[in-house]
């Protein structure tokens, strides 16, 4: 059993303003499966709080600070999920184990059945009654927190969010993730952006046909929190080192 550290460095950060749209949509996630899931499009509040992604062994969906490349040895005996679905995407987890894949979109919308992700159609059946993370780090630019904030999304199916480590949003509904720009459900609670850097951390459940999500965040005037404010990153600290040594145990 490897033990995976991460060092990371603070010179020179990935923050990106451009991978957020005119109405304050993020584009650029790190992505995470497809799990085979025993639910459906709507599994339910105490089903989608569950953990899908955890090793048995310290890596839970509450702390896991992922970057593109990380790989989750993901314990199907203790994570809910029931394993890691095959696609025909050679570049998705290529060793056989859940691994964080970037991506960015060209729209407002994540779809993970794009050839750069999952690499199926919304028709395949293999594809059907599966599960998604996704995750971005967003770092506030205006120098003092941002107060009574809330976040939107628009899903296809179910969803749950995560704001740090606080869960903020959840909504156990089987539907089609509407028309570019359009919210579904807005955060049950409001809350602040503080200075620094904050992971947001997205749960999608599917059932059949497409999946994806797409989400941006607004303050306390429901204006979206656009570029000149906040930057996006899918590193946690900004850019490791291309030179790592990395011990076994």
């Amino acid at each position: 059993m490897y033990k995976y550290i991460l060092i990371s460095v603070f010179l020179s950060r990935a923050f990106f303003a451009a991978d957020i749209d005119s109405q304050g949509f993020i584009r650029r996630w790190v992505v995470l499966g497809p799990y085979d899931q025993p639910g459906q499009a709507a599994p339910g509040d105490t089903a989608i709080r569950l953990d899908y992604l955890t090793d048995g062994e310290g890596i839970t969906q509450d702390n896991i600070m992922p970057f593109p490349g990380m790989i989750v040895d993901t314990d199907y005996s203790v994570a809910e999920s029931l394993g890691l679905r095959d696609t025909t995407n050679a570049n998705l987890n290529p060793t056989g184990k859940p691994e964080w894949l970037e991506y960015t979109s060209p729209s407002d919308t994540i779809d993970f059945q794009v050839p750069a992700l999952y690499n199926a159609d919304s028709s395949d059946p293999s594809m059907n009654n599966l599960m998604t993370h996704a995750c971005v780090f967003v770092e506030n630019l205006t120098g003092q927190a941002v107060s009574n904030c809330r976040l939107g999304v628009g899903s296809d199916d179910a969803v749950q969010v995560f704001f740090g480590d606080e869960e903020v949003l959840i909504d156990n509904a089987a539907r089609p993730w509407g028309s570019p720009g359009v919210i579904q459900t807005w955060s049950y609670k409001r809350f602040t952006l503080p200075v620094g850097i904050t992971r947001v951390l997205v749960k999608v459940f599917d059932g059949t046909g497409h999946t994806g999500f797409r989400l941006k965040i607004e303050d306390g005037n429901n204006q979206p929190l656009l570029s000149n404010r906040i930057g996006v990153s899918v590193e946690p600290y900004g850019p490791c080192p291309e030179d790592v040594e990395v011990h076994a145990d």
